[in-house]
């Protein structure tokens, strides 16, 4: 078992064929989601939420029931949850499309996240989205034909990205700037680095792909 705690989301995954969960690691799903572990032969350990999209939740796996009326949307007790478990690492399936609401307060959850230590990484069949703070990244090319960062927090500072092909070397960036959207990997590996704030990291194809 890795460190990375898999989620499934209930939003639609129409071809599961991105879809990677290695064999034997923790898998989590947020309410509905579990009818894509179901559907893809994969056996979650828990299953956690209101349950107002799936009435009838049966399976060999722990349940935790929430109230419909509260303040937190299912995505964060699973990820609550799985801090509690003792991970740091989540990859989540079906948290992105559907009601952008849910995708939205998935991007915002990220960012709590990022703030404490904890990394979400969101994907779906065209995206991979996650945020990083005050650090230094390397992403290979390699499925996805563009690159785009903002500024996830008021203020980034000290933004250097290379091996694009619209680089950006020691740049300040607010969260209204959209500079840095539909840059390319150019290199065979591309560096991302902010000294001081938050990013939003997009790759993502074009829908046709």
């Amino acid at each position: 078992m890795t460190d990375i705690c898999y989620v499934f989301g209930s939003a639609d995954i129409e071809d599961y064929s991105f879809v990677k969960v290695p064999a034997d690691n923790m898998i989590i799903c947020a309410d509905g989601g579990y009818k894509h572990a179901e559907s893809l032969g994969l056996k979650p350990a828990w299953v956690v939420g209101d349950f107002d999209s799936s009435k009838q939740i049966t399976g060999d796996f722990k349940v935790e029931r929430h109230k419909s009326e509260k303040d937190e949307t299912d995505m964060y007790l699973v990820i609550k949850k799985g801090i509690e478990l003792g991970f740091k690492r989540f990859v989540i399936y079906g948290g992105l499309g559907g009601r952008l609401d849910h995708t939205l307060a998935n991007i915002k959850l990220m960012q709590t996240c990022i703030n404490k230590g904890i990394r979400l990484t969101l994907i779906d069949k065209t995206h991979r989205i996650f945020m990083i703070k005050d650090e230094s990244i390397t992403l290979k090319k390699g499925a996805y034909k563009y690159l785009s960062v903002f500024s996830a927090s008021c203020e980034s500072k000290g933004i250097s990205v290379s091996g694009v092909k619209y680089p950006l070397k020691d740049y300040k960036m607010d969260n209204l700037n959209e500079l840095g959207i539909s840059n390319e990997i150019t290199s065979d590996k591309a560096k991302i680095t902010v000294k001081d704030g938050t990013l939003l990291i997009i790759e993502s194809s074009d829908n046709h792909q």
